[in-house]
């Protein structure tokens, strides 16, 4: 699996399976973006109210790197199935717009410059968007961990989703992702934390290791 950092320094040394995770809190875009590294740009909800315009300002600042943006992520309500798929519906076409103003390859599905769908409490129980091109598994940490979590992203692997999975911030959580994976036969291609951005040292020491641990092909 890649791991999606936080922070916006350099990222030069960093092992190869790191890329990066942002937000409009960045306010710039990540040196680690302009090095080159795959990213994917996340929207805020989990700790604010979604904001258009802060988000498309945001997204103009990105856009001059989107051939290495693996997603977006569609406004979502954490740890409510139900109103973020209402949320889905009103805001993904709008999202798919601006993404598509800057693609020559509108209208294709690939594993990049896609959006992404936030899988949260109780999505067992609901359909998953037709229009999603990649799942991110949101939600508690009980229903993350969840048969039901495991279920949801079996289906979303059999709609050929691609598959992220958020709040991994700890070499437990990277191993039973990346063990889960193995025994579901699908494959996650990356996750994320926030650890990093308040303990980045040790975070990265801690990462980089489960990274090699993991092997060059591990997920």
């Amino acid at each position: 699996m890649l791991y999606l950092w936080p922070q916006a320094s350099s990222m030069r040394g960093m092992h190869r399976r790191f890329g990066v995770i942002t937000t409009a809190a960045h306010r710039t875009v990540p040196v680690g973006i302009k090095e080159g590294r795959l990213w994917a740009f996340d929207n805020e909800c989990f700790g604010r109210p979604f904001d258009y315009d802060r988000w498309l300002a945001h997204w103009h600042r990105l856009f001059p790197y989107s051939k290495r943006c693996l997603f977006v992520v569609v406004p979502d309500r954490p740890f409510d199935a139900r109103t973020t798929l209402a949320l889905w519906h009103h805001w993904h076409h709008k999202l798919r717009r601006q993404l598509d103003r800057f693609d020559n390859l509108a209208g294709v599905r690939k594993p990049w410059l896609g959006l992404a769908f936030a899988a949260q409490d109780g999505q067992e129980s609901l359909p998953l968007p037709p229009g999603a091109d990649w799942l991110f598994l949101a939600g508690s940490t009980e229903w993350k961990l969840s048969d039901a979590a495991a279920e949801v992203m079996r289906r979303a692997w059999a709609a050929k989703m691609h598959i992220h999975v958020g709040r991994v911030n700890s070499q437990r959580r990277y191993r039973h992702f990346w063990q889960l994976a193995q025994q579901l036969g699908i494959d996650i291609v990356s996750c994320d934390g926030t650890a990093a951005r308040y303990h980045p040292r040790q975070a990265l020491r801690r990462l980089t290791d489960v990274l090699y641990e993991s092997g060059p092909s591990g997920g």
